[in-house]
Parts: C-alpha cells; sequence; structure tokens
C-alpha cells in the first residue's frame, strides 16, 4: 500500500514508469553487466563479483528513483554512470578473452584449438578471420591455413574471406570516421609513417599490393587508406580482390602441401617469399616508369 501511495503522490503511472527510454536503456545495460560478469568471466573471485553487481543494481535503483521523482538531472547522471560501466566491465571481458584465447592459441597452435572446440570451430575461425585486421596479433596465413586444415579448402575460404573483408572494413571505417586520436590508441605510428612512405606515389597500386604481400599488417594498411582522400568504394574493391586471391591461396595451400610433402610451415614460407618477391618487382617496374 505504501508503494502504491508513493507512486500516485508523485503522479507517476507506473506503466509510464516502465516504458521510460532512460529506464530501458538502464535496465538493457544491467542485464549486459549481469551476462558480463557472469557469462563472461566465470573465473572472476565471487567478493569482486559481488561488488560490481552491487555497484550496478545502485545504479539501476538510482535510475529508477529519479524518474519516479521526475528528477532528469539525477536520471542523466546515472545514466551517464551506467554507460561508462558497462564499457569497463566490456573492457575487463575484453581482455580476459583476448588473453584468454592467446594462452589457448600458444598452448595448443590455432589448428588444435578448432579441433578441440569443433562445434564452435567454424564461428570462432570467423570471429578470428574478423578480430585479426582489428585487435588480434595473428597472421592471416595462420588462421586461413588452420581453417583449411580443419574445414577443408571451400569452408576456410568462404567464412574466411567474409570475416577478413568485415575485419577490415570495420577498420577502415573506424579509422574513416572515429579519427585520429581513436587510432593513435591502437597502432605503432612507425608503421604508418612507413605506410605513407611507401604509398605516395600510386596508392590504389601500394595498397592492393600491400593486402597480398605481408609486409605491413592489415590493420595498418586500412588506417592509412582510413586517413587518406580514398573513395569508400575504391577501397572496399581493392580489399574484395586482394583479399580474394590471399584467402584462396592459403585455404588451397594445404593440398599443395600434400602433393609436394611440405609442411605448413615450409608451404607459409614459400607464399610468403613469393608475395614479398611480387612486391619489389612492383617496386622496380614503379620506379623505371
Amino acid at each position: 500500500m505504501k508503494q502504491i501511495s508513493f507512486f500516485f503522490q508523485c503522479k507517476v503511472n507506473p506503466l509510464s514508469l516502465l516504458l521510460n527510454k532512460i529506464l530501458l536503456f538502464s535496465t538493457i545495460k544491467f542485464l549486459l553487466i549481469l551476462i558480463n560478469l557472469y557469462l563472461l568471466l566465470p573465473q572472476m573471485v565471487p567478493i569482486y563479483r559481488g561488488a560490481l553487481l552491487t555497484i550496478a543494481i545502485a545504479l539501476l535503483l538510482t535510475s529508477v528513483i529519479a524518474i519516479v521523482k521526475s528528477n532528469s538531472k539525477l536520471q542523466r547522471i546515472a545514466n551517464i554512470t551506467m554507460s561508462y560501466f558497462l564499457a569497463i566491465i566490456s573492457v575487463l571481458v575484453f581482455v580476459y578473452l583476448i588473453s584468454a584465447f592467446l594462452s589457448l592459441t600458444g598452448t595448443f597452435g590455432l589448428e588444435q584449438l578448432l579441433r578441440n572446440y569443433l562445434e564452435y570451430a567454424k564461428l570462432l575461425y570467423f570471429f578470428i578471420c574478423v578480430v585479426q585486421n582489428i585487435v588480434l596479433p595473428i597472421p592471416e596465413a595462420a588462421t586461413i591455413i588452420a581453417g583449411s586444415a580443419v574445414f577443408g579448402s571451400f569452408h576456410a575460404f568462404v567464412i574466411g574471406l567474409a570475416g577478413t573483408l568485415i575485419g577490415v572494413s570495420t577498420m577502415f571505417f573506424l579509422t574513416r570516421y572515429g579519427g585520429s586520436k581513436l587510432i593513435a590508441k591502437l597502432i605503432n605510428e612507425k608503421h604508418l609513417t612507413y605506410y605513407h612512405q611507401l604509398v605516395q606515389k600510386n596508392e590504389t597500386l601500394y595498397l592492393f599490393t600491400l593486402f597480398i604481400v605481408p609486409i605491413l599488417p592489415d590493420e595498418i594498411v586500412c588506417i592509412g587508406a582510413g586517413l587518406s582522400k580514398m573513395s569508400i568504394k575504391k577501397f572496399l574493391m581493392i580489399a574484395i580482390i586482394s583479399k580474394l586471391v590471399t584467402t584462396f591461396i592459403y585455404s588451397y595451400s594445404i593440398q599443395l602441401v600434400t602433393l609436394l610433402s611440405l609442411t605448413t610451415s615450409q608451404i607459409t614460407l614459400i607464399l610468403s617469399t613469393m608475395m614479398i618477391v611480387l612486391f619489389f618487382l612492383t617496386l622496380i617496374k614503379k620506379k623505371s616508369s
């Protein structure tokens, strides 16, 4: 009865309270925090999890009280604080997952990791192909060849191509619309300077070449293109064509390994050498012209 009279005194309709956008977003953020704490951070010390959960509940209750009392300033403060809190938890989850993944790949190797989680292997493979172009320090060749060994050449090619294109496009758009300050936190500035030195004469040709030849990481290439005046359409066309080439070569290289009785490391070295030779031939041709 006291709760009902409280709502009437404050002249707040319980239905409008439930439909309030700020409360809705705060509730969604609270649920995401719960998912992060209990599903994605299973090894967190219980006392720390409990403390973080208490903070999340307090923020949600603050939003409810602010809405009931029609305190718009408190609503904004609670909403913004909840957003920052979710961001902090998400960063913790991201760091934990990346560390766990790198630990697993270091222990078992990427191919064995996919075999150990075969039920989710294709999804995991796709995810790796996406994030290796953004934050994950794993070469494209290692990922695609491992996928080819586990799924076969065709599936490794299709899934790998889709994931790689999403990854490079994401990095390009993050650069184009996120700004140089965001990018400065993600990359080595020396690599970016080297990229600009390479492409200053003919960016289209060198962008295509750098996507194929593993001289610079793909994320550096995408960032350099994103900071330049290159159109989105041209970048996507170059990315699609070049990644069709590299993904196809890496996906079907496992068959060549079998035919020639070479190890995966040897075939990767041979392919990389061929691509580096192609790159320098392109440089020589460009200078002569």
